[in-house]
C-alpha cells in the first residue's frame, strides 16, 4: 500500500500534457488503473501506470493496436514512457464489472449469458491466432456497459502463447504466474506452464458458469482426483456438456479453440434436435476462421471429426439445392420470355398491316379531294366567263338604248331629228 502512495498520480495532474488525472479507478498487482480527460478531444480515457516497466507491455501494446476494431475488447488509445513509469491509454467504458454486477443481481438470465459472451468469443478467438493469450479472464475484467455489452479489459497478464515464444524471442522465464482461484486453468499453475487458447477457454467458461450460477467454480487444483462439477440446471445438456468440456482439468480434453468452444454452445450435438440456438452466429466458416491447424493446439476427437463430416454433407446437399432451383428458374425464365417475344411480334405484325390499310385509305381520300377541287375550280371559271359575257352584252345593250333614244336638237332646222 505504501507503494502505491508514493507512486499515485494526484487528482489534476497532466501526464503526457495530453491525458488530466480526474480520479482512480483501481488498483492491480502491476499497475493502477485512472479515469483521465484526453485535453485535445475532451473525452474521457483510462490510464494504467505500471508499477515497473517490463519491455512485454511494448509488445502486448504492438499486438492490441492491430485489434482495436475488435467488438468486446477494449481498444488502446496510446502507450508512451515518462519519468521511468510506462502508461498504456485505453477507451474508456461507463459501467460496472460482471463481479459487481452479480454481487448486486446474483446471476444473469440463462437465455443472455452466451449471446452477450459471443463477441468475446469471437475476439478472443483472432486474438489468440495471433499468439495473444489474455491468461486473467474473470468476473473482475468484465464490464457490462448500460446497453447491455459486455468488454473484455486488463491485459496487464497477457501473454504469449507457448508455440509463439520463440519467433518473438520470449523466454519461458519472462512469463508471469497468474493465478485467481476458480478461473485459473491448471497449466498456469507454473510457470513453465505450456499456455494457449485453451487457457483462455477455461477461464471464460469459468467466468460463465458463474454468470449462470452465482458462485465460483471449484478451483482446477482441487479437481485432480474427481474432474466434476456440479451441473447447470437452467442450461440444456447439450449446452452444459459443451461448456463441462471447455472445464476439463486436463487442457488436452478442452476445446483446442475458440471457435470450436462456439460451436460447441450454440449448436446442438444431437441431430435430434431441430432446433439451435442462434443459427446465425455459427457457421463452418466461423470455425474455420477461428481455428488452427497447428498440431499442439489442435484436438480433434472422433465424435468431432463425424459432426464435422455430417455438416459438410449437409452443407454440399444445400449448394446443389440451390442450384437445381436455380437451373429451374433459369428454364421457366427462358420459356416465359420466348412467349413474350412472339406474342409481341405477332402485335407488331398486326399493327404494320392497320397502318398500311390507314394509309391506302387516306391517300383514296387525298385524290377525290383534288378530283372535286379541280371539277369545282372549272365549273367556277365557266360561270365567271358566262357572267362577264352576259355583262358585256348587258352594257353594249344599255348603251345603244341611250344613243338611240337621245333627243339632239339642230339649230339649223326647225325640225327635230333622232341623232345620228
Amino acid at each position: 500500500m505504501e507503494a502505491y502512495q508514493t507512486i499515485q498520480l494526484k487528482t489534476g495532474t497532466v501526464i503526457h500534457e495530453r491525458y488530466r488525472i480526474e480520479q482512480v479507478l483501481g488498483r492491480g498487482g502491476s499497475a493502477i488503473t485512472y479515469l483521465a480527460i484526453q485535453l485535445d478531444t475532451r473525452r474521457n480515457v483510462t490510464v494504467k501506470q505500471f508499477v515497473q516497466y517490463e519491455e512485454r507491455f511494448e509488445q502486448e501494446v504492438a499486438i492490441l493496436q492491430q485489434f482495436s476494431y475488435l467488438e468486446g475488447v477494449i481498444s488502446i488509445v496510446d502507450s508512451f514512457y515518462e519519468d521511468e513509469t510506462f502508461y498504456i491509454v485505453m477507451q474508456y467504458v461507463d459501467g460496472v464489472s460482471l463481479a459487481q454486477y452479480l454481487k448486486d443481481n446474483k446471476t444473469m438470465r440463462a437465455e443472455d449469458v452466451i449471446p452477450l459472451f459471443l463477441p468475446i468469443m469471437k475476439s478472443l478467438g483472432l486474438l489468440h491466432k495471433q499468439g495473444m493469450i489474455h491468461r486473467d479472464i474473470s468476473p473482475d475484467n468484465i464490464i457490462i456497459d448500460f446497453h447491455n455489452r459486455l468488454w473484455l479489459i486488463d491485459f496487464g497478464a497477457a501473454g504469449l502463447s507457448s508455440s509463439r515464444r520463440p519467433a518473438l524471442k520470449e523466454r519461458v522465464s519472462d512469463q508471469t504466474v497468474i493465478v485467481k482461484a476458480g478461473y485459473t486453468p491448471l497449466e498456469q499453475y507454473r510457470k513453465d506452464g505450456k499456455i494457449g487458447s485453451y487457457t483462455d477457454i477455461y477461464a471464460l467458461c469459468a467466468t460463465m458458469y458463474t454468470a449462470f450460477t452465482g458462485h465460483t467454480p471449484p478451483d482446477a487444483i482441487t479437481r485432480i482426483p474427481k474432474d466434476d462439477i456440479e451441473p447447470i440446471p437452467t442450461i440444456p445438456k447439450w449446452q452444459w456438456e459443451a461448456l463441462c468440456k471447455g472445464l476439463s482439468v486436463n487442457p488436452s480434453d478442452r476445446y483446442s479453440n475458440m471457435g470450436e468452444l462456439i460451436d460447441g454452445l450454440t449448436v446442438a450435438s444431437d441431430p435430434d434436435i431441430p432446433v439451435t440456438v442462434y443459427p446465425d452466429q455459427i457457421t463452418d466458416y466461423t470455425r474455420q476462421m477461428l481455428g488452427y491447424n497447428n498440431e499442439e493446439e489442435s484436438v480433434t476427437t472422433h465424435t468431432d471429426k463425424v459432426l464435422m463430416k455430417s455438416r459438410r454433407y449437409h452443407i454440399i446437399f444445400g449448394i446443389i439445392l440451390v442450384l437445381l432451383i436455380g437451373i429451374s428458374a433459369g428454364i421457366t425464365y427462358y420459356i416465359r420470355h420466348n412467349a413474350l417475344n412472339d406474342s409481341s411480334k405477332q402485335k407488331t405484325e398486326q399493327s404494320n398491316t392497320s397502318n398500311a390499310r390507314t394509309e391506302t385509305a387516306t391517300k383514296d381520300v387525298s385524290t377525290r379531294d383534288t378530283s372535286t377541287q379541280i371539277t369545282t375550280e372549272t365549273i367556277t371559271e365557266t360561270v365567271t366567263t358566262q357572267v362577264s359575257t352576259t355583262q358585256i352584252q348587258s352594257n353594249t345593250n344599255q348603251s345603244s338604248t341611250e344613243k338611240d333614244y337621245q333627243i339632239q336638237e339642230d339649230p339649223d332646222y326647225d325640225e327635230f331629228r333622232l341623232g345620228d
